[in-house]
């Protein structure tokens, strides 16, 4: 975003990532249960909700990043309808995108970010919550995830080897990631736990509990 006066927190970014809602290409744990057209409605609904609500309050530059092609229909039209700018992920696994992606931010930014789009508990006042841990000084701020994942996570420095040889889609991933920072000797904040869509009773769980919105794209 070109206007980072407006921020709460200029200093940061957050990086939204993302994949284009192609039916068979996202969500193949909830498109098991769902079926591949309904997972990929469900991740579609979910990205713009995310991108609206970053765009929706004033709290930190974002944009998102993706691994797919920048000129997917979905991205223009986030693009056009959010003014957020679009950028593309590095090759390799979850850790090197997103040990790349944070290491590019703190080049121009004090801390950087990362969140999913799958993650309908996110609010805004989460977010904040995370930018004002990087503000006080930690070195890390994780938002863990009832799956024994993450739903955000945050750094104020360039540690690569924060993502290395985790068991990405297991059980693990907080429990090693911890580990790996208490062998850096890096400083963690620890956000309230929320949960995310990754199963059908996930999937459930939203439909009953979080109200549906009309999307305009």
């Amino acid at each position: 975003m070109d206007n980072t006066g407006q921020y709460n927190y200029p200093e940061g970014e957050l990086i939204i990532f993302a994949r284009a809602p192609v039916p068979g290409q996202v969500k193949s744990r909830l498109a098991a249960g769902i079926g591949k057209q309904a997972a990929a409605e469900c991740y579609r609904d979910l990205l713009v909700n995310t991108v609206e609500l970053a765009a929706s309050a004033d709290i930190v530059p974002h944009r998102l990043e993706v691994d797919a092609d920048t000129g997917h229909q979905i991205f223009r039209s986030l693009t056009a309808q959010f003014n957020i700018s679009v950028t593309q992920q590095c090759d390799g696994d979850l850790g090197r995108k997103m040990a790349h992606s944070i290491g590019k931010a703190l080049e121009y930014s004090e801390f950087a970010l990362i969140i999913g789009s799958d993650c309908p508990a996110i609010t805004t006042d989460y977010i904040q919550a995370a930018c004002q841990a990087m503000h006080d000084g930690h070195d890390v701020v994780i938002g863990p995830a009832e799956d024994g994942g993450y739903v955000l996570i945050g750094s104020r420095v360039n540690q690569p080897a924060m993502f290395a040889n985790i068991p990405w889609g297991s059980g693990q991933v907080l429990a090693r990631m911890y580990e790996r920072l208490d062998a850096l000797g890096l400083s963690c904040k620890e956000l309230n736990m929320l949960w995310d869509i990754d199963r059908p009773s996930d999937y459930v769980r939203w439909q009953t509990t979080t109200a549906r919105e009309s999307y305009l794209i």
